[in-house]
């Protein structure tokens, strides 16, 4: 199986997931046409406070850890997404 086939076929897998059953066929088909798989390294940083927010994960296998440094350099633990779960909600829908 090729590279192409294999994010197609998992970009199809999420459609029965809970967070994408409130889609219409049609809706999934064009919110499909904007998903991208990827595969990140352990520590790898995602997203920094105060960053553009232009996208929004599903977490398919693994575990994030949501975190920040504060303005005095205090490292601040705020939560962990689990795997079949959207993130970050916050910041998505503002200029």
């Amino acid at each position: 199986m090729q590279k192409n086939e294999v994010q197609l076929e998992e970009l199809g897998s999420i459609r029965n997931n809970q967070v994408f059953s409130g889609f219409t066929d049609d809706e999934f088909e064009k919110i499909q046409d904007h998903m991208y798989l990827r595969q990140y390294k352990k520590g790898q940083v995602l997203f920094d406070n105060g960053d553009y927010r232009n996208r929004i994960y599903f977490l398919i296998e693994g575990l994030v850890r949501v975190e920040r440094y504060d303005s005095s350099g205090t490292f601040c633990y705020l939560d962990y997404v689990k795997k079949e779960h959207l993130f970050p909600y916050g910041g998505m829908f503002f200029d």
